[in-house]
């Protein structure tokens, strides 16, 4: 940005040093809001709420317009149908002064914008209904990302340990995730022993602690699933005589307050 420097030895200052200062502020709020809302030129910051019933009344507050910021002062509109609402410039000049050269000029420029009511708009002016909130267009996107986050994407596949093999074209299992540390085992396998240790979880992608969960073996007897912190992932009563589908999310990171140590083997002896 750019500044004015406060040297010693008599300064001379210049009309352009005061344009420095003003601009420096209109940039820097049209940057902020800029990147917050790229390509919107006119929204409302703050207030401007509009209570419609036997008048019209719009509650004070701050327009940004063409990159700067304007006042709005609190209006009330007897009720018309046939009456649009709409904002318009309201500038004036004030604090008159005295110069070297014996001239009298206003040295205060208040740049405002004034709400209006009528059938038609003035030139210049700023239709109401065509303008959003700050508020409503940062929900609108954040909605927007959260909901994108919250999808769960393909990451990586992860092949089968000896003794498993794919059940579809999917040669290994699905590893899912999404931008909350939340993942999804997902994939259909064939087993030729009923327990072991399927596959393993790349690092970064594993549980803060041991997680169990159950997958279909296509019987009534449940079918364990067990991922271990070191991102050993295992199976119990796997079916070796039909397919077995895994859909299992998990979080990867969790309060671990519990600090079990999940047993692997079967039957389900405690590990060593």
């Amino acid at each position: 940005m750019k500044r004015l420097r406060n040297l010693d030895g008599g300064l001379p200052l210049r009309l352009t040093d005061f344009d420095i200062i003003q601009d420096n502020i209109i940039d820097a709020a049209d940057c902020i809001i800029q990147g917050l809302l790229p390509g919107e030129t006119s929204i409302i910051l703050k207030g401007l709420s509009v209570n419609v019933g036997s008048n019209v009344n719009v509650q004070a507050g701050w327009l940004y317009h063409n990159g700067e910021i304007f006042f709005v002062p609190q209006a009330s509109f007897n009720y018309d149908a046939s009456k649009i609402l709409y904002l318009k410039p309201a500038f004036i000049t004030e604090d008159a002064r005295t110069f070297k050269d014996g001239s009298v000029k206003d040295v205060h420029e208040i740049r405002n914008y004034a709400v209006g009511y009528d059938i038609s708009i003035p030139s210049g002016a700023v239709r109401f209904d065509d303008l959003y909130s700050l508020e409503s267009l940062l929900k609108t996107k954040l909605q927007a990302n959260l909901g994108m986050g919250a999808n769960l994407s393909a990451f990586i596949t992860i092949p089968y340990d000896s003794g498993f093999s794919p059940a579809t074209s999917l040669n290994g299992i699905l590893l899912l995730s999404n931008s909350y540390n939340v993942l999804m085992l997902h994939g259909a396998f064939y087993a030729q022993t009923s327990y072991g240790k399927i596959a393993t979880l790349p690092i970064g992608q594993r549980p803060s602690g041991d997680v169990v969960g159950f997958f279909y073996n296509g019987s009534a007897t449940p079918a364990i699933l067990k991922i271990k912190t070191n991102g050993e992932i295992h199976v119990a009563n796997a079916s070796t005589n039909h397919p077995n589908y895994i859909t299992f999310t998990f979080n990867r990171v969790f309060d671990n307050n519990v600090s079990y140590n999940l047993p692997v083997t079967d039957p389900p002896l405690p590990d060593n």
